[in-house]
């Protein structure tokens, strides 16, 4: 059997940043799973809204905050001759990820905290 082409494909992910990510993901499920054995831990409880039915939302916010970070990766990793364009992006990568939430306490301690409704 010719084994070139799997070679070559696995030669293209088997790249450092994509070895630290799946170690990462490995820890992450690892203490996640840990974690859930104690009683009063839940990985579900994480995946749902105020409501307590699953929320679209969560899952896509964890969704795509893994995304975005391994795309991070990939990029200081793939573009790491320019240290001042990783460090901008970075920048803007936490700015992303904790504007929203910093701008959401600002307006409930400046204005009071809101129901789901915006009122």
């Amino acid at each position: 059997m010719d084994y070139s082409k799997f070679l070559d494909v696995l030669s293209k992910w088997v790249l450092p940043v994509n070895v630290l990510l799946a170690v990462s993901v490995a820890m992450f499920l690892y203490m996640l799973i840990k974690a859930n054995r104690r009683s009063d831990f839940s990985i579900v409880d994480s995946l749902r809204g105020d409501d307590g039915k699953a929320s679209a939302a969560r899952i896509t916010f964890y969704a795509a905050f893994i995304t975005s970070t391994w795309t991070l990766m990939m990029y200081a990793v793939n573009k790491s001759d320019d240290p001042k364009s990783v460090v901008e992006i970075f920048i803007g990568y936490v700015l992303v990820w904790a504007a929203p939430k910093v701008l959401e306490r600002w307006i409930d301690a400046r204005y009071g905290k809101r129901d789901g409704d915006g009122r």
